[in-house]
């Protein structure tokens, strides 16, 4: 299995394998430690607390981030350990794209960009 970031830019040529492993540039970035992976909760574990969390949402639920990142991981990791989360079956708000349409702003901007 290949995984692609970008057109012809392939990110594994084998079988992918997930390792909760962070390196120091993670550790110092973000401020998450080893320690705090570790004691993670597993993500199907997650799901569920999530989906208890929200209820039943009401009819038009919308959920919203800053672009689509957090949806389209959600969604792979779901598909992943076959965990799928209440929100996914509900319309997901791309806050960016509404600004960068509201403010005239063309330049794009994220991570693929970067």
């Amino acid at each position: 299995m290949a995984v692609r970031l970008r057109p012809g830019k392939g990110v594994c040529s084998t079988p992918c394998v997930y390792y909760s492993v962070l390196g120091e540039f993670c550790i110092s970035l973000t401020g998450i430690t080893q320690t705090m992976v570790d004691e993670a909760v597993a993500f199907p574990d997650v799901v569920g607390i999530m989906d208890e969390w929200l209820g039943q949402p009401a009819t038009g639920f919308v959920w919203a981030g800053w672009g689509s990142y957090a949806r389209l991981h959600i969604s792979a990791q779901s598909m992943r350990v076959d965990a799928q989360p209440t929100i996914l079956s509900d319309l997901h708000l791309n806050r960016k794209r509404i600004w960068r349409r509201t403010t005239g702003q063309k330049k794009k901007n994220g991570l693929a960009i970067a």
